[in-house]
């Protein structure tokens, strides 16, 4: 400080010396507002991007951990999945009447939506602890796999795109197991039980599914399939609605069992998913003159089964009803979507339905093979055992549940019996004719 300001403040009133202080205190608290209201800024700018970063971490991880649940082989994140082939069971399985275990390929779950994984495992434990083979194979060749019991939700979300009214969701339970159709019947497998072949595409081509097929036709192919092996009655059936979507949907939740839908063009008739980019490696529609494709040509989904989005529509044996209300409806469900229709028309939870005595060239099935006490050989290696096990309905409580192979007929519902009662009726009375007709002949 100067002599001369010091010179200065001395001649000062005490007046003025105050109004100096009160300036000086209002400039160094003006001070210490404008740096502790930039030192706010810049902590509240600070905080902004650690968000952002645990953000963009967040979402990083997320996608990562998605993508190597789908991609990674089970039980080890680090691997690609490469298909193995499934283990045989040999002389300890236990096979249905007339068919015989066959070599099956684990599916390639890497390309399938979340929860596939977990359904494979299942249908491998399922299938290691009660000694049912993965895959059979029935006397005139057509192939089966195993759907564990279990349960699930039926129906799709509200937020599904082309979602209808009639796909509530609620919770179904699959009490029993049962083998079905790993690909749609044939029309090599229809002239073998039926002697003719109704198609009229890719005719004479025996591996393309077989069309022009009415429900009661659908039917009385199930029956002389049975007769044919020398079984009961119902051994070979239609699937239920609620078998059907629980198959096709083998632990998923998406609108197909390959993912979500994302985006959807009209013009190209191409639906990208979530997991997979491309639904045609699942699902032939949108094909117009092209018609339906060779089965089992596109990829499966967890549970080994094939073309259950596309191709042709597939009979379901119960008649429609509303989920909410229960309230039936005398047309018969159809499933899965064709090859004409574009793909909302393939989703797993897609209703629609004809009368029974509809047909065309975009309307075929595919059948189950029930799994009964009736119905089932014993393995080779425990023969004389298990026939009195199974005979006398005895089972160890540790490697059996005797829920599980209870005659099919407790789980029917009152429609399902009064239709065989009327079925056999109509049989019995088809059966006389044809043999008045052959005594006439004769």
């Amino acid at each position: 400080m100067s002599k001369d300001f010091k010179d200065s403040l001395k001649n000062l009133s005490p007046e003025e010396m105050d109004r100096i202080e009160a300036r000086f205190k209002q400039r160094s608290s003006s001070a210490a507002a404008d740096l502790s209201s930039g030192l706010l800024k810049n902590r509240r700018f600070l905080y902004k991007v650690i968000l952002y970063a645990v953000a963009i971490i967040a979402v990083i991880f997320y996608k990562f951990h998605k993508d190597g649940e789908n991609t990674s082989a089970p039980g080890d994140s680090k691997l690609p999945y490469v298909a193995k082939a499934h283990t045989l069971i040999g002389d300890a399985a236990i096979v249905p009447v007339g068919s015989s275990e066959e070599p099956s390929d684990i599916p390639d779950i890497s390309i399938l939506a979340h929860g596939s994984k977990d359904a494979l495992d299942r249908q491998i434990k399922y299938s290691t602890k009660r000694k049912l083979p993965i895959e059979i194979k029935n006397s005139i060749g057509m192939l089966f796999r195993l759907i564990p019991p279990g349960e699930y939700i039926m129906g799709s979300p509200m937020t599904e795109i082309h979602r209808k009214k009639d796909e509530v969701e609620h919770i179904e339970t699959m009490k029993i197991p049962l083998y079905m159709g790993k690909m749609e019947v044939t029309q090599k497998q229809f002239e073998t039980v039926m002697g003719y072949n109704p198609s009229m595409q890719h005719k004479n081509k025996g591996n393309h599914p077989v069309e022009e097929v009415t429900w009661h036709l659908a039917i009385d192919f199930c029956k002389r399939l049975s007769k044919l092996e020398g079984l009961p009655r119902g051994a070979y059936r239609l699937p239920k609605e609620t078998e059907w979507e629980y198959a096709c949907r083998a632990g998923t939740q998406t609108a197909f069992h390959a993912g979500e839908i994302v985006k959807y063009t009209t013009m190209q008739h191409n639906l990208e998913l979530e997991s997979y980019n491309d639904l045609f490696e699942f699902a032939n529609f949108a094909h117009e003159g092209d018609g339906h494709t060779e089965v089992g040509t596109l990829k499966p989904n967890a549970w080994g089964l094939h073309n259950m989005h596309g191709n042709v529509w597939e009979w379901c044996q119960n008649s429609f009803y509303f989920y909410d209300n229960e309230q039936s409806d005398h047309r018969k469900s159809i499933r899965g979507g064709n090859w004409y229709n574009e793909g909302s028309y393939c989703r797993s939870a897609a209703r629609y339905r004809l009368t029974d005595t509809s047909k065309g060239n975009i309307l075929g099935f595919r059948i189950i093979r029930v799994i009964t006490r009736k119905t089932m050989k014993p393995p080779k290696n425990k023969k004389t055992e298990l026939e009195g096990e199974m005979e006398g309905g005895h089972f160890d409580q540790e490697d059996w549940n005797p829920e599980d192979w209870e005659p099919e007929d407790k789980f029917l519902n009152k429609e399902d019996k009064d239709w065989n009662k009327a079925d056999d009726k109509t049989d019995d009375k088809t059966d006389d004719k044809t043999d008045d007709k052959t005594d006439a002949k004769n």
